[in-house]
């Protein structure tokens, strides 16, 4: 059981960074479609909000560099 949790949260994970390959990946696996497609939706989500979030602290941390450096 708890190796079917690990396995799909890195599926997940391998969603949030790289969704064009992960429904091939995650089919190759031997999820059924509907599985492949949450698996990979919620993956592609999570890639989303963590991107969204982590870029705008990245952004951030950047333009105050900049100034210092100016």
């Amino acid at each position: 059981m708890i190796k079917q949790v690990i396995e799909v949260v890195l599926l997940m994970l391998f969603s949030a960074v790289k969704f064009l390959f992960s429904p091939g990946v995650v089919a190759a696996r031997g999820f059924n479609w509907f599985q492949t497609v949450l698996i990979t939706t919620v993956g592609g989500w999570l890639g989303v909000f963590v991107f969204f979030y982590f870029g705008k602290i990245l952004t951030e941390l950047w333009f105050r560099f900049r100034r210092k450096r100016a």
